[in-house]
């Protein structure tokens, strides 16, 4: 029963650091991770710092998933105190390079 209830926890803690945000900007992806992270209501410390790892991680392998409409940024950060998800939808299609070059 135990472990039930901490998956419960865990399921809990993740859903309340999860946000969903739609974005109308047609800019680079750049500007629109800054605009996501600015607009969240999620309280994300260093948000300047999160930015850069996302991007770094993206400069080091592509996180568009090959095939699909589909970009996962994520990254790992020692400044950041609660994992969290945000996943975001763009009105308008970007383009981004895959890890194949497609």
């Amino acid at each position: 029963m135990s472990i039930l209830i901490s998956l419960a926890v865990r399921v809990e803690l993740f859903l309340k650091n999860t946000e969903y945000v739609e974005t109308d900007s047609k800019a680079n992806y750049e500007v629109i991770l800054d605009g996501i992270l600015t607009d969240s209501v999620l309280n994300i410390t260093n948000k300047d710092e999160v930015l850069n790892s996302l991007l770094e991680r993206h400069n080091k392998s592509s996180v568009v998933i090959p095939n699909t409409n589909i970009a996962l940024f994520h990254t790992l950060n020692n400044d950041i105190e609660k994992p969290f998800v945000i996943i975001s939808s763009l009105n308008d299609r970007i383009v981004m390079k895959d890890s194949m070059g497609s």
